[in-house]
This record gives structure tokens, C-alpha cells and sequence, in this order.
């Protein structure tokens, strides 16, 4: 699945000291977050966090308790 503000596939993100996450066109958040919540992966929204154009923000979907990253990411890549 690619984020349309960036044509980039989206990923997770481990940089930093907050913990994982994963940065998603706010379009994208319900189908991102219902897959994670069908396969029991524990997270949080942060609404618009990253909003470089007024109509197409960004959630930051922060990723909780200790969650097999490899396997999640391989969820996102079955996006389509």
C-alpha cells in the first residue's frame, strides 16, 4: 500500500524513542487500523500529526505492547 501524499509504501517506523509506528494518509487509517485490530495488534491514532497540505494529513498510527513488526509490516504490504 503506498501513501498518496508520497507515492512511498508505507512502513513502519522504529526511529526515535516513542516506539513503532506507522505514518498513513488519514483516507487509509480505517482500512490500516481495522486490519490491525483483526490480527490483535494493540495501537493508537494521532489524528492529522503530520499535516504538510491543509486537505491530505497524515495519522500517526503508534503501535503498542511488543508487537512482531515483521509480521505486521508483511500485513501492510498485503494491502492493496
Amino acid at each position: 500500500m503506498k501513501n498518496p501524499n508520497t507515492n512511498k509504501d508505507i512502513t513502519i517506523s522504529t526511529s526515535g524513542t516513542a516506539g513503532p509506528f506507522i505514518i498513513v494518509h488519514n483516507s487509509l487509517t480505517d482500512k490500516v487500523t481495522n486490519l490491525l485490530k483483526e490480527n490483535d495488534v494493540q495501537y493508537s491514532i494521532d489524528k492529522d500529526a503530520i499535516n504538510e497540505f491543509s486537505e491530505n494529513a497524515d495519522d500517526v498510527i503508534n503501535l503498542h505492547g511488543e508487537p512482531d513488526l515483521d509480521a505486521v509490516q508483511k500485513l501492510l504490504d498485503a494491502i492493496n
